[in-house]
């Protein structure tokens, strides 16, 4: 204001001050012919003052904005009021301006004068932020509204001059007040910070393997036909889901990215697509027996038991079942996934994936498998005997007739009859069927896809299973000791031959000798009826010649003979006379007289007669 005063009092000047009377031409006093002139000293005060008038106006009309900020203008002077209730004037009233000033040089004149202009930063939305912009001034919302519709153009939006309307001079502004629907996403922006405010928010990234399934706060209520998913089975409790912009869930989703939502005018919940398997662990104590053997031979039995904890993250702890008056806890999985296009229907209906889990398939489960255990149940079992024993087809053959000592397979038959706590562990995969049969529907009302039920082993009872333990342990332990029997068998014949192996040699020299033996005994046997027939022929003969010669010469012919037989074996026998011995003529003795003196000779003459 005192600039725009000095700029008047220098126009002023510059146009009155020439015709002041100092400054007038006068004559001089001592030369009266003569009139001393002011005309210079007029023109450098008209000019001084102009070029001070100049700079007091470039004073009170450039600006310079710096690159990183925005001019804002606040009218003071030389205007007219604002329409009650406004907030951002127009460029004729006085107050804050919906204009601003861009960086750079500003030439307006007399602006320092009637406005007050301030500098402030722009507006930086960082990475992975959003701006939510709030308007102080427009049009009031209508009643049923939280928030303002949103802009085809985000620029219009944060422009001030279009927003109110002043672009076109338009009596009521465009944009509405309070919080605008759309948002800005990551960048720099010059914005009337006299008109918005922007606040940021954090921007909604989407993994994979999930979806977004986006729940609108505003927009209009849709009139059109329900929308439920193809495979969505629909009760009195399905709640239908929406087209884009209207108030309600959204049929679209919002798959793997990043995305800038407005988190004031939309809940965003995220829902994993992936397949999950639901585990029902734990929280039971688990007892069991151990039979053993003793030395003894006697079956000992050993109890045991644990506290079988539900693991972190399992979806609730094991299922207790009645069956036969005995509680059994039974473990057990349950496979489920959301698909993209069931998620919706999911949020719509339930709320979440775990909300699907707590209140719909959780109670449905533990009812459903409670129901089909407590159902009966149609088996096919072997056929047993009194003893409890399986009974056995008969054997025949092509003939017709029995075969006796053969096993055919096991008589089987169908039967209806209270569930057991046995079919639990025997029956299982019939049991998953039947539940899964059921949790199906129950999963697909709330758009939850059910793939498999799967049971683990379960407690059952230790009094159940002794008895059976005891009969397999005895058949083992039979089936063992024959085995054990047919071992020593064959133990005892491998020795044996073992043995003969070893003896091979002693009893083939033993046998060759037996045969060796019966040969020479057969030989023998047959020389001896050979010698018993000569002897026979000898005896016949010596008889013959007895009979001719007498005995006694017969048995001095026999037994020179014999003499003479030796001495041809062994002729050292024989030695020569040194004299000349003559006999009678009759007898022996010239014989014995050759051989010498000796036990031959001695045994020929009367010395043998004798």
């Amino acid at each position: 204001m005192i600039l725009l005063f000095g700029i008047i009092v220098c126009i002023l000047i510059a146009i009155f001050a020439p015709k002041a009377k100092f400054l007038a031409d006068k004559p001089d006093r001592y030369n009266n012919d003569k009139v001393i002139s002011w005309k210079f000293p007029r023109l450098a005060v008209r000019i001084g003052f102009s070029i001070f008038a100049i700079i007091c106006f470039l004073g009170t009309s450039c600006l310079i904005i710096d690159s990183d900020k925005v001019g804002h203008l606040n009218r003071i002077y030389f205007g007219k009021e604002m329409p009650s209730g406004r907030i951002i004037a127009a460029p004729s009233e006085k107050g804050p301006q919906a204009k601003i000033l861009p960086p750079g040089f500003h030439l307006k004149p007399f602006i320092r004068v009637t406005h007050d202009i301030e500098q402030l930063d722009i507006t930086k939305i960082d990475q992975g932020k959003y701006g939510f912009v709030v308007a102080r001034d427009g049009n009031p919302l209508p009643p049923n509204k939280l928030i303002a519709d949103s802009w085809e153009n985000v620029s219009n939006m944060i422009n001030a001059m279009k927003f109110m309307g002043y672009d076109k001079k338009q009596s009521s502004p465009v944009g509405t007040k309070g919080p605008q629907l759309s948002v800005l996403p990551p960048g720099d922006y010059r914005i009337n910070k006299y008109l918005f405010k922007v606040y940021e928010g954090k921007s909604t990234p989407v993994p994979a393997g999930h979806v977004a399934v986006i729940k609108s706060n505003v927009g209009k209520d849709y009139v059109g036909d329900p929308i439920l998913p193809s495979d969505v089975i629909a009760t009195d409790l399905s709640v239908p889901i929406v087209p884009k912009d209207f108030r309600g869930v959204w049929e679209d989703v919002y798959t793997p990215g990043e995305y800038y939502i407005n988190q004031k005018a939309y809940e965003v919940t995220m829902v994993d697509t992936r397949v999950h398997t639901w585990n029902y662990l734990g929280n039971y104590t688990r007892r069991w027996v151990d039979l053993q053997v003793g030395d003894d031979g006697k079956v000992h039995q050993k109890l045991h038991k644990e506290f079988i904890k539900m693991p972190e993250g399992a979806a609730d702890s094991a299922i207790v079942l009645r069956v036969e008056g005995w509680d059994v806890f039974q473990d057990s999985r349950v496979q489920v996934q959301v698909t993209p296009e069931n998620a919706p229907f999911v949020v719509a209906s339930v709320g979440g994936l775990q909300e699907v889990e707590d209140k719909i398939i959780t109670p449905n489960y533990r009812s459903i498998i409670r129901n089909v255990v407590a159902r009966d149940v149609t088996v096919t079992e072997a056929v047993l005997d009194k003893d409890g024993n399986p009974v056995r087809e008969l054997v025949v053959d092509k003939d017709g007739n029995i075969v006796k000592g053969a096993e055919g397979p096991i008589k089987m038959h169908t039967v209806t009859r209270p569930r057991q706590v046995l079919d639990l562990l025997y029956h299982r995969a019939e049991l998953e069927k039947a539940v899964a049969a059921e949790l199906v529907p129950a999963g697909a009302q709330a758009g939850l896809t059910v793939q498999w039920v799967r049971f683990g082993d379960p407690a059952v009872p230790p009094a159940l299973l002794i008895p059976g333990k005891r009969k397999q342990l005895a058949t083992s332990l039979m089936s063992t000791y024959k085995q054990e029997k047919l071992a020593q068998i064959e133990r005892v014949q491998t020795e044996k031959e073992r043995s003969r192996a070893d003896q091979q040699e002693n009893l083939m020299i033993s046998e060759i000798g037996i045969k060796v033996a019966g040969n020479k005994a057969t030989a023998r046997e047959k020389e001896g009826r050979g010698e018993e027939k000569y002897l026979k022929s000898v005896a016949a003969g010596q008889l013959a010649q007895a009979n001719v010669l007498g005995k006694d010469r017969a048995f001095e012919l026999a037994y020179v003979k014999e003499v003479l037989s030796a001495v041809k074996e062994n002729p050292a026998i024989v030695k020569m006379p040194g004299t000349l011995v003559i006999g009678d003529g009759s007898s022996l003795e010239g014989a014995a007289a050759i051989l010498g003196h000796n036990n031959i000779s001695m045994g020929m003459g009367k010395n043998a007669k004798k």
